[in-house]
Protein backbone atom coordinates (compact mmCIF):
# COMPACT_ATOMS: atom_id res chain seq x y z
CA UNK A 1 0.00 0.00 0.00
CA UNK A 2 1.14 3.40 -0.99
CA UNK A 3 2.30 6.07 2.01
CA UNK A 4 -0.89 8.21 1.33
CA UNK A 5 -2.95 5.15 1.38
CA UNK A 6 -1.42 3.69 4.60
CA UNK A 7 -2.39 7.12 6.07
CA UNK A 8 -5.93 7.04 5.49
CA UNK A 9 -6.66 3.11 6.59
CA UNK A 10 -4.69 4.46 9.86
CA UNK A 11 -7.08 7.62 9.84
CA UNK A 12 -9.98 5.12 9.47
CA UNK A 13 -8.57 2.96 12.39
CA UNK A 14 -8.40 6.30 14.26
CA UNK A 15 -11.44 7.45 14.00
CA UNK A 16 -13.04 3.57 15.00
CA UNK A 17 -11.02 3.54 17.93
CA UNK A 18 -12.37 7.19 19.25
CA UNK A 19 -15.95 6.21 18.20
CA UNK A 20 -15.96 2.81 19.61
CA UNK A 21 -14.66 4.17 22.73
CA UNK A 22 -16.97 6.69 23.23
CA UNK A 23 -19.85 4.38 22.55
CA UNK A 24 -18.73 2.24 25.89
CA UNK A 25 -18.01 4.72 27.73
CA UNK A 26 -21.57 5.93 28.85
CA UNK A 27 -22.28 2.31 30.45
CA UNK A 28 -18.80 2.61 32.29
CA UNK A 29 -18.92 1.76 36.44
CA UNK A 30 -16.64 4.03 37.78
CA UNK A 31 -15.55 1.55 40.32
CA UNK A 32 -14.11 -1.95 40.15
CA UNK A 33 -16.08 -5.25 40.94
CA UNK A 34 -13.69 -7.64 41.23
CA UNK A 35 -10.33 -8.84 43.52
CA UNK A 36 -9.08 -9.66 40.22
CA UNK A 37 -9.35 -5.80 39.12
CA UNK A 38 -7.97 -4.80 42.76
CA UNK A 39 -4.66 -6.69 41.94
CA UNK A 40 -3.68 -5.08 38.74
CA UNK A 41 -4.67 -1.69 40.03
CA UNK A 42 -3.21 -1.59 43.51
CA UNK A 43 0.37 -2.26 42.16
CA UNK A 44 -0.17 0.81 39.42
CA UNK A 45 -1.15 2.81 42.48
CA UNK A 46 1.91 2.15 44.30
CA UNK A 47 4.61 2.77 41.62
CA UNK A 48 2.72 5.94 41.19
CA UNK A 49 2.62 7.01 44.88
CA UNK A 50 5.67 5.45 46.16
CA UNK A 51 7.28 4.18 43.29
CA UNK A 52 7.06 0.71 44.73
CA UNK A 53 5.09 -2.58 43.88
CA UNK A 54 4.16 -3.84 47.59
CA UNK A 55 0.60 -4.00 48.24
CA UNK A 56 -1.31 -4.51 51.55
CA UNK A 57 -2.47 -8.23 52.27
CA UNK A 58 -5.74 -9.43 50.14
CA UNK A 59 -6.73 -11.99 48.16
CA UNK A 60 -4.22 -12.90 44.88
CA UNK A 61 -1.55 -11.58 47.48
CA UNK A 62 1.57 -13.36 48.63
CA UNK A 63 4.87 -12.87 50.69
CA UNK A 64 7.51 -11.98 48.37
CA UNK A 65 11.34 -12.27 48.77
CA UNK A 66 11.49 -9.26 51.51
CA UNK A 67 8.84 -10.00 53.31
CA UNK A 68 6.20 -7.75 52.26
CA UNK A 69 3.01 -8.41 50.06
CA UNK A 70 3.13 -8.26 46.18
CA UNK A 71 0.08 -9.11 43.57
CA UNK A 72 0.61 -12.24 41.89
CA UNK A 73 -0.41 -10.72 38.72
CA UNK A 74 1.66 -9.25 35.59
CA UNK A 75 2.85 -5.94 35.56
CA UNK A 76 1.90 -4.78 32.51
CA UNK A 77 -1.35 -3.61 32.79
CA UNK A 78 -0.18 -2.02 35.89
CA UNK A 79 2.14 -0.13 34.31
CA UNK A 80 -0.04 0.99 31.10
CA UNK A 81 -2.98 2.39 33.54
CA UNK A 82 -0.67 4.78 35.91
CA UNK A 83 -1.27 7.71 33.53
CA UNK A 84 -5.09 6.83 33.74
CA UNK A 85 -5.02 6.91 37.25
CA UNK A 86 -2.36 9.61 37.60
CA UNK A 87 -4.89 12.24 35.48
CA UNK A 88 -7.60 11.05 38.21
CA UNK A 89 -6.04 11.39 41.19
CA UNK A 90 -4.48 14.82 39.43
CA UNK A 91 -7.87 16.22 38.90
CA UNK A 92 -9.46 14.92 42.73
CA UNK A 93 -6.17 16.84 44.08
CA UNK A 94 -7.32 20.14 42.05
CA UNK A 95 -10.99 19.78 42.12
CA UNK A 96 -12.32 21.91 44.68
CA UNK A 97 -13.97 18.91 48.05
CA UNK A 98 -17.30 19.47 47.13
CA UNK A 99 -17.07 18.77 43.43
CA UNK A 100 -15.64 15.73 43.86
CA UNK A 101 -17.85 14.37 46.20
CA UNK A 102 -20.85 14.93 44.14
CA UNK A 103 -19.09 13.19 41.42
CA UNK A 104 -17.27 10.18 43.17
CA UNK A 105 -18.24 10.68 46.54
CA UNK A 106 -19.76 7.35 48.00
CA UNK A 107 -20.25 5.69 51.45
CA UNK A 108 -18.53 2.83 51.10
CA UNK A 109 -20.03 -0.89 52.20
CA UNK A 110 -16.78 -2.29 54.31
CA UNK A 111 -14.77 -3.75 52.32
CA UNK A 112 -17.26 -4.48 48.79
CA UNK A 113 -15.15 -3.26 46.25
CA UNK A 114 -17.77 -2.29 43.45
CA UNK A 115 -18.42 0.64 46.70
CA UNK A 116 -15.36 1.78 46.91
CA UNK A 117 -15.05 5.27 44.44
CA UNK A 118 -11.72 7.30 44.19
CA UNK A 119 -10.64 9.86 41.18
CA UNK A 120 -7.76 7.85 41.17
CA UNK A 121 -9.98 4.28 40.40
CA UNK A 122 -12.91 6.61 38.20
CA UNK A 123 -9.39 7.38 36.34
CA UNK A 124 -8.20 4.02 35.87
CA UNK A 125 -11.69 2.97 34.65
CA UNK A 126 -11.59 4.83 31.60
CA UNK A 127 -8.84 2.76 30.49
CA UNK A 128 -10.98 -0.44 29.35
CA UNK A 129 -13.05 1.22 26.68
CA UNK A 130 -10.24 3.15 25.71
CA UNK A 131 -8.47 -0.24 24.97
CA UNK A 132 -11.44 -1.83 23.55
CA UNK A 133 -12.09 0.96 21.00
CA UNK A 134 -7.91 0.05 19.78
CA UNK A 135 -8.82 -3.59 19.54
CA UNK A 136 -12.00 -2.89 17.67
CA UNK A 137 -9.30 -0.40 15.45
CA UNK A 138 -6.43 -2.93 15.21
CA UNK A 139 -9.14 -5.54 14.53
CA UNK A 140 -9.62 -2.98 10.78
CA UNK A 141 -6.43 -2.57 10.36
CA UNK A 142 -5.94 -6.97 10.16
CA UNK A 143 -9.28 -7.39 8.19
CA UNK A 144 -7.24 -4.71 5.49
CA UNK A 145 -4.46 -6.59 5.35
CA UNK A 146 -6.30 -9.85 4.99
CA UNK A 147 -7.34 -8.08 1.74
CA UNK A 148 -11.20 -7.08 2.99
CA UNK A 149 -12.33 -4.00 1.32
CA UNK A 150 -13.09 -1.02 3.56
CA UNK A 151 -16.57 -1.69 3.70
CA UNK A 152 -16.50 -5.16 4.77
CA UNK A 153 -13.69 -4.46 7.22
CA UNK A 154 -15.60 -1.85 8.38
CA UNK A 155 -19.02 -3.92 8.76
CA UNK A 156 -16.48 -6.58 10.29
CA UNK A 157 -14.96 -4.31 12.91
CA UNK A 158 -18.28 -2.65 13.61
CA UNK A 159 -20.02 -6.16 14.61
CA UNK A 160 -17.01 -7.18 16.77
CA UNK A 161 -17.17 -4.44 19.01
CA UNK A 162 -20.83 -4.30 18.94
CA UNK A 163 -22.22 -7.50 19.29
CA UNK A 164 -19.35 -10.00 20.56
CA UNK A 165 -17.96 -10.29 24.44
CA UNK A 166 -15.82 -7.78 23.54
CA UNK A 167 -18.39 -5.02 24.31
CA UNK A 168 -19.09 -6.93 27.42
CA UNK A 169 -14.93 -6.37 29.01
CA UNK A 170 -15.18 -2.60 27.63
CA UNK A 171 -16.11 -2.03 31.34
CA UNK A 172 -14.61 -4.57 33.01
CA UNK A 173 -10.23 -3.52 33.95
CA UNK A 174 -9.71 -7.08 33.50
CA UNK A 175 -6.63 -7.95 31.54
CA UNK A 176 -8.14 -10.04 28.64
CA UNK A 177 -8.67 -7.41 26.24
CA UNK A 178 -5.20 -6.09 26.55
CA UNK A 179 -4.15 -9.58 25.93
CA UNK A 180 -6.11 -9.71 22.88
CA UNK A 181 -4.80 -6.49 22.06
CA UNK A 182 -1.10 -7.51 22.17
CA UNK A 183 -1.90 -10.86 20.39
CA UNK A 184 -3.81 -9.59 17.39
CA UNK A 185 -1.14 -6.80 17.30
CA UNK A 186 1.78 -9.87 17.45
CA UNK A 187 -0.18 -11.68 14.77
CA UNK A 188 -0.74 -8.73 12.42
CA UNK A 189 2.73 -7.09 12.34
CA UNK A 190 3.94 -10.68 11.41
CA UNK A 191 1.27 -11.16 8.68
CA UNK A 192 2.37 -7.58 7.90
CA UNK A 193 5.84 -8.91 7.20
CA UNK A 194 4.77 -11.99 5.41
CA UNK A 195 4.01 -9.39 2.41
CA UNK A 196 6.30 -6.54 2.95
CA UNK A 197 9.54 -8.56 3.76
CA UNK A 198 9.84 -5.24 5.89
CA UNK A 199 11.95 -6.43 9.07
CA UNK A 200 10.33 -3.48 11.40
CA UNK A 201 6.84 -5.65 11.16
CA UNK A 202 9.15 -8.70 12.25
CA UNK A 203 10.41 -6.34 15.30
CA UNK A 204 7.01 -5.30 16.45
CA UNK A 205 5.49 -8.89 16.08
CA UNK A 206 8.22 -10.30 18.32
CA UNK A 207 7.98 -7.17 20.92
CA UNK A 208 3.83 -7.42 21.05
CA UNK A 209 4.25 -11.39 20.70
CA UNK A 210 6.55 -10.97 23.85
CA UNK A 211 4.90 -8.22 25.62
CA UNK A 212 2.03 -11.30 26.53
CA UNK A 213 4.09 -12.54 29.19
CA UNK A 214 3.74 -8.85 30.89
CA UNK A 215 0.11 -8.81 30.75
CA UNK A 216 -1.11 -12.05 31.51
CA UNK A 217 1.40 -15.47 31.58
CA UNK A 218 -1.35 -17.46 31.08
CA UNK A 219 -0.90 -16.29 27.58
CA UNK A 220 2.19 -17.77 26.88
CA UNK A 221 0.52 -20.53 25.28
CA UNK A 222 -0.11 -18.54 22.29
CA UNK A 223 3.68 -18.70 21.60
CA UNK A 224 4.12 -21.49 19.87
CA UNK A 225 1.51 -20.83 17.44
CA UNK A 226 3.16 -17.87 17.07
CA UNK A 227 6.57 -18.98 16.86
CA UNK A 228 5.50 -21.81 13.99
CA UNK A 229 3.84 -18.78 11.89
CA UNK A 230 7.23 -17.11 12.39
CA UNK A 231 9.16 -20.14 10.96
CA UNK A 232 6.69 -20.50 8.24
CA UNK A 233 7.22 -16.86 6.69
CA UNK A 234 10.83 -17.32 6.91
CA UNK A 235 10.81 -20.86 5.09
CA UNK A 236 8.16 -19.34 2.59
CA UNK A 237 10.55 -16.29 2.17
CA UNK A 238 14.11 -18.47 1.29
CA UNK A 239 12.23 -20.80 -0.76
CA UNK A 240 10.48 -18.12 -2.99
CA UNK A 241 12.33 -15.02 -3.15
CA UNK A 242 14.97 -14.34 -4.98
CA UNK A 243 16.37 -11.63 -2.62
CA UNK A 244 18.33 -13.40 -0.19
CA UNK A 245 16.98 -13.33 3.82
CA UNK A 246 18.75 -10.87 5.53
CA UNK A 247 19.23 -13.91 8.60
CA UNK A 248 21.59 -11.65 10.60
CA UNK A 249 19.10 -8.52 10.70
CA UNK A 250 16.00 -11.30 11.22
CA UNK A 251 17.58 -12.89 13.86
CA UNK A 252 17.91 -9.22 15.75
CA UNK A 253 14.85 -8.34 14.91
CA UNK A 254 12.95 -11.34 16.81
CA UNK A 255 15.44 -11.81 19.33
CA UNK A 256 16.88 -8.52 20.39
CA UNK A 257 12.82 -7.53 21.65
CA UNK A 258 12.22 -10.66 22.84
CA UNK A 259 15.24 -10.81 25.04
CA UNK A 260 14.31 -7.33 26.08
CA UNK A 261 10.80 -8.31 27.57
CA UNK A 262 12.48 -11.25 29.10
CA UNK A 263 14.84 -9.09 30.88
CA UNK A 264 11.96 -7.06 32.47
CA UNK A 265 10.45 -10.31 33.19
CA UNK A 266 12.94 -11.65 35.30
CA UNK A 267 14.18 -8.55 36.85
CA UNK A 268 10.72 -8.15 38.01
CA UNK A 269 10.20 -11.85 39.33
CA UNK A 270 13.84 -11.30 41.21
CA UNK A 271 12.38 -7.88 42.54
CA UNK A 272 8.95 -9.56 44.22
CA UNK A 273 9.94 -13.10 44.58
CA UNK A 274 13.49 -13.65 44.44
CA UNK A 275 13.27 -15.97 41.55
CA UNK A 276 13.82 -15.89 37.85
CA UNK A 277 11.24 -17.64 36.67
CA UNK A 278 8.83 -19.55 39.65
CA UNK A 279 6.24 -17.05 40.93
CA UNK A 280 2.97 -17.82 42.70
CA UNK A 281 1.11 -17.41 39.73
CA UNK A 282 2.78 -20.64 38.18
CA UNK A 283 2.37 -22.10 40.89
CA UNK A 284 -1.36 -22.89 40.39
CA UNK A 285 -0.43 -25.24 37.45
CA UNK A 286 -1.77 -27.68 40.15
CA UNK A 287 -5.59 -26.48 38.77
CA UNK A 288 -4.68 -27.75 35.40
CA UNK A 289 -6.23 -30.88 36.65
CA UNK A 290 -9.45 -30.58 35.46
CA UNK A 291 -11.38 -32.70 32.87
CA UNK A 292 -10.81 -31.53 29.28
CA UNK A 293 -13.93 -32.85 28.28
CA UNK A 294 -16.23 -31.30 31.05
CA UNK A 295 -14.20 -27.88 30.30
CA UNK A 296 -14.66 -27.66 26.22
CA UNK A 297 -18.48 -28.74 27.42
CA UNK A 298 -18.91 -25.86 29.58
CA UNK A 299 -16.81 -23.33 27.09
CA UNK A 300 -17.93 -24.30 23.43
CA UNK A 301 -21.79 -26.17 24.25
CA UNK A 302 -23.28 -24.91 27.98
CA UNK A 303 -25.49 -22.14 27.36
CA UNK A 304 -24.20 -20.43 30.23
CA UNK A 305 -20.51 -20.39 29.68
CA UNK A 306 -20.04 -20.95 25.20
CA UNK A 307 -18.34 -18.74 23.60
CA UNK A 308 -21.16 -18.82 20.81
CA UNK A 309 -24.24 -17.66 23.40
CA UNK A 310 -21.87 -14.73 24.26
CA UNK A 311 -21.22 -13.67 20.55
CA UNK A 312 -23.63 -15.40 18.16
CA UNK A 313 -21.54 -13.81 14.80
CA UNK A 314 -19.28 -17.34 15.40
CA UNK A 315 -21.89 -19.41 14.32
CA UNK A 316 -21.42 -18.17 10.91
CA UNK A 317 -17.66 -20.13 11.19
CA UNK A 318 -18.77 -22.74 8.83
CA UNK A 319 -19.55 -20.30 6.28
CA UNK A 320 -17.12 -17.86 6.43
CA UNK A 321 -13.73 -20.29 8.00
CA UNK A 322 -13.53 -22.71 4.71
CA UNK A 323 -13.20 -19.47 2.59
CA UNK A 324 -10.75 -17.92 5.05
CA UNK A 325 -8.74 -20.94 4.70
CA UNK A 326 -8.58 -21.05 0.79
CA UNK A 327 -7.16 -17.40 0.92
CA UNK A 328 -5.31 -17.51 4.11
CA UNK A 329 -4.64 -21.17 4.60
CA UNK A 330 -1.12 -20.14 6.99
CA UNK A 331 -3.49 -17.38 8.67
CA UNK A 332 -6.01 -19.88 9.43
CA UNK A 333 -4.26 -22.19 11.03
CA UNK A 334 -2.27 -20.19 13.12
CA UNK A 335 -5.54 -18.93 14.28
CA UNK A 336 -7.34 -21.93 14.36
CA UNK A 337 -3.84 -23.37 16.67
CA UNK A 338 -3.71 -20.06 19.12
CA UNK A 339 -7.89 -20.51 20.21
CA UNK A 340 -6.98 -24.62 19.94
CA UNK A 341 -4.07 -23.47 22.75
CA UNK A 342 -6.07 -21.52 25.05
CA UNK A 343 -9.31 -23.84 24.96
CA UNK A 344 -6.58 -26.94 26.25
CA UNK A 345 -5.11 -24.33 29.03
CA UNK A 346 -8.72 -23.06 29.96
CA UNK A 347 -10.09 -26.56 29.49
CA UNK A 348 -8.07 -28.28 32.01
CA UNK A 349 -8.46 -25.66 34.51
CA UNK A 350 -10.38 -26.51 37.65
CA UNK A 351 -12.23 -23.12 37.16
CA UNK A 352 -12.37 -22.67 33.46
CA UNK A 353 -15.97 -20.49 33.80
CA UNK A 354 -13.89 -17.31 35.79
CA UNK A 355 -16.91 -16.03 37.25
CA UNK A 356 -15.46 -13.86 40.15
CA UNK A 357 -14.81 -11.34 37.72
CA UNK A 358 -17.21 -10.92 35.12
CA UNK A 359 -19.90 -12.97 33.05
CA UNK A 360 -19.00 -15.37 30.47
CA UNK A 361 -15.67 -17.71 29.35
CA UNK A 362 -13.44 -14.58 29.85
CA UNK A 363 -10.30 -16.88 30.01
CA UNK A 364 -11.34 -17.40 26.28
CA UNK A 365 -11.83 -13.70 25.60
CA UNK A 366 -9.13 -13.66 23.03
CA UNK A 367 -10.79 -16.41 20.78
CA UNK A 368 -13.76 -13.91 19.88
CA UNK A 369 -11.31 -11.54 17.57
CA UNK A 370 -9.13 -14.46 16.49
CA UNK A 371 -12.29 -16.44 15.21
CA UNK A 372 -14.00 -13.42 13.47
CA UNK A 373 -11.04 -12.46 11.13
CA UNK A 374 -12.54 -14.84 8.49
CA UNK A 375 -15.63 -12.24 8.76
CA UNK A 376 -14.34 -9.70 6.75
CA UNK A 377 -13.26 -11.27 3.70
CA UNK A 378 -16.43 -13.42 3.40
CA UNK A 379 -18.58 -10.22 3.33
CA UNK A 380 -17.15 -9.30 0.59
CA UNK A 381 -18.44 -12.29 -1.55
CA UNK A 382 -21.97 -12.67 0.27
CA UNK A 383 -24.45 -12.26 -2.10
CA UNK A 384 -27.08 -14.01 -1.45
CA UNK A 385 -29.85 -12.79 0.37
CA UNK A 386 -29.98 -15.33 3.15
CA UNK A 387 -25.80 -14.91 3.91
CA UNK A 388 -27.31 -11.56 4.83
CA UNK A 389 -30.05 -12.35 7.11
CA UNK A 390 -27.67 -14.24 8.60
CA UNK A 391 -25.64 -12.13 9.83
CA UNK A 392 -28.39 -9.23 10.65
CA UNK A 393 -29.81 -12.19 13.11
CA UNK A 394 -26.90 -13.25 14.85
CA UNK A 395 -25.72 -9.62 15.25
CA UNK A 396 -28.58 -8.22 16.99
CA UNK A 397 -29.05 -11.81 18.82
CA UNK A 398 -25.59 -10.64 20.09
CA UNK A 399 -26.36 -6.84 20.85
CA UNK A 400 -29.50 -8.35 23.01
CA UNK A 401 -26.55 -10.25 25.12
CA UNK A 402 -24.17 -7.30 24.95
CA UNK A 403 -26.42 -4.56 26.47
CA UNK A 404 -27.51 -7.03 30.13
CA UNK A 405 -24.09 -7.51 30.55
CA UNK A 406 -22.77 -3.72 29.99
CA UNK A 407 -25.29 -2.97 32.31
CA UNK A 408 -25.98 -5.28 35.11
CA UNK A 409 -24.47 -4.93 38.58
CA UNK A 410 -22.96 -8.17 38.18
CA UNK A 411 -22.19 -8.76 42.60
CA UNK A 412 -26.07 -8.28 42.77
CA UNK A 413 -27.09 -10.81 39.87
CA UNK A 414 -24.49 -13.39 41.67
CA UNK A 415 -27.07 -13.24 44.99
CA UNK A 416 -29.90 -12.43 42.78
CA UNK A 417 -29.48 -15.87 41.25
CA UNK A 418 -28.01 -17.59 44.45
CA UNK A 419 -25.09 -18.31 42.22
CA UNK A 420 -22.80 -18.23 45.68
CA UNK A 421 -22.96 -21.76 46.81
CA UNK A 422 -22.58 -23.08 43.22
CA UNK A 423 -19.58 -21.20 42.47
CA UNK A 424 -17.22 -23.80 42.13
CA UNK A 425 -19.15 -26.64 40.44
CA UNK A 426 -21.37 -24.40 38.29
CA UNK A 427 -24.53 -26.42 37.70
CA UNK A 428 -26.21 -23.34 36.70
CA UNK A 429 -24.22 -22.89 33.71
CA UNK A 430 -25.87 -25.74 32.03
CA UNK A 431 -29.12 -24.61 32.87
CA UNK A 432 -30.10 -22.19 30.03
CA UNK A 433 -33.01 -20.67 32.79
CA UNK A 434 -30.34 -19.79 35.38
CA UNK A 435 -27.69 -18.79 32.83
CA UNK A 436 -25.76 -15.63 33.73
CA UNK A 437 -27.44 -13.47 30.73
CA UNK A 438 -30.51 -14.59 31.93
CA UNK A 439 -29.58 -13.51 35.61
CA UNK A 440 -28.37 -10.28 34.20
CA UNK A 441 -32.02 -9.75 32.81
CA UNK A 442 -33.49 -9.85 35.42
CA UNK A 443 -31.20 -7.93 37.73
CA UNK A 444 -31.85 -5.36 35.44
CA UNK A 445 -35.39 -6.19 36.06
CA UNK A 446 -34.97 -5.70 39.48
CA UNK A 447 -33.10 -2.04 39.11
CA UNK A 448 -29.65 -3.81 39.44
CA UNK A 449 -28.31 -0.82 37.09
CA UNK A 450 -24.04 -0.72 37.39
CA UNK A 451 -23.69 2.41 35.11
CA UNK A 452 -22.14 5.55 36.53
CA UNK A 453 -24.43 8.05 34.89
CA UNK A 454 -27.50 6.07 36.98
CA UNK A 455 -25.82 6.26 39.79
CA UNK A 456 -25.40 9.85 39.33
CA UNK A 457 -29.58 10.69 37.95
CA UNK A 458 -30.73 8.44 40.98
CA UNK A 459 -28.06 8.82 43.75
CA UNK A 460 -26.65 6.34 46.06
CA UNK A 461 -25.59 5.83 49.75
CA UNK A 462 -23.66 9.03 50.61
CA UNK A 463 -24.35 11.15 47.44
CA UNK A 464 -27.55 12.66 46.30
CA UNK A 465 -28.97 12.54 43.16
CA UNK A 466 -27.42 14.77 40.21
CA UNK A 467 -29.83 14.49 37.01
CA UNK A 468 -28.47 18.07 36.11
CA UNK A 469 -25.08 17.02 35.83
CA UNK A 470 -25.60 13.47 34.07
CA UNK A 471 -28.34 15.35 31.23
CA UNK A 472 -24.93 17.57 31.02
CA UNK A 473 -22.75 15.01 30.57
CA UNK A 474 -24.92 13.04 28.13
CA UNK A 475 -24.84 16.28 25.95
CA UNK A 476 -21.37 16.77 26.12
CA UNK A 477 -20.88 12.98 25.10
CA UNK A 478 -23.92 13.65 22.13
CA UNK A 479 -21.71 15.94 20.59
CA UNK A 480 -18.32 14.30 21.20
CA UNK A 481 -19.91 10.84 19.03
CA UNK A 482 -21.93 13.07 16.25
CA UNK A 483 -18.65 14.61 15.66
CA UNK A 484 -16.64 11.28 16.10
CA UNK A 485 -19.02 9.64 13.70
CA UNK A 486 -19.08 11.99 11.23
CA UNK A 487 -14.99 12.25 10.95
CA UNK A 488 -15.52 8.71 10.48
CA UNK A 489 -17.84 8.67 7.58
CA UNK A 490 -15.56 11.24 5.77
CA UNK A 491 -12.82 9.24 6.59
CA UNK A 492 -14.49 6.14 5.00
CA UNK A 493 -15.82 8.05 1.86
CA UNK A 494 -12.27 9.22 1.08
CA UNK A 495 -11.34 7.21 -2.48
CA UNK A 496 -8.46 4.81 -1.52
CA UNK A 497 -4.92 5.68 -2.30
CA UNK A 498 -2.85 2.76 -3.69
CA UNK A 499 -3.39 -0.84 -3.50
CA UNK A 500 -2.38 -3.04 -0.74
Amino acid sequence: MSSAGAGGERRIATWLAVVAALAYLPFNHCHFSGTDEMGVFEPAQELYLRGDMAVEEGKHRFAGRDGRIYSHFAIGQSILVIPFLAVGDALGRWLPESVVGTMVGREPEGRILDTLETPAIAGATFYAPLVSGLLVALFYLFERSLGATRRSAAIAAGLLGATTYVACHAVFFLRHTTEALALLAAFGALHRWRRSRRLRWLAIGSLCASLLVLIRVPAAVAGPALAGYLLWTLGERAHRDEEPVPWGRALAAVALPALGVAAIHVGVNQAKWGTWIASPMLAQSPLLSGSLIDGLHGLLLSPGASIFVYSPLLLLLPLTLPEFHRRHRAECVTALAIVASFLGLCGTFLFWHGLWSSPGPRYLFVATPLLMLPLGPWLDGARRTWQWLAVGGLAVAGLVVQIPLLMAHWRRTVVLMDYQDEIATVPFLFDAARSPVVGCLRSLAAGEIDVYLWALWTGVPGRDPQPGIALALLAVWGLVVGLSVRGLARALARPASGRE
